[in-house]
């Protein structure tokens, strides 16, 4: 369903927000303008922590 609004509004960036049951590896294929928020799931991993800040926008 997101793919398919993401196609019909291709001019615009779309933001999903759900719950931890929508993390997963589908998530790999949706649109580049399609971005997803959800909670971690409790079996999750993570390989390296985020950068350190630089202080600058964007």
């Amino acid at each position: 369903m997101v793919t398919a609004l993401a196609d019909a509004l291709p001019d615009r960036r779309l933001h999903v927000v759900a719950d931890a049951a929508y993390a997963g590896e589908q998530l790999r294929t949706l649109p580049t303008t399609v971005t997803w928020t959800t909670r971690l799931r409790t079996d999750a991993a993570l390989f390296r922590l985020a950068p350190p800040r630089t202080g600058h926008c964007g």
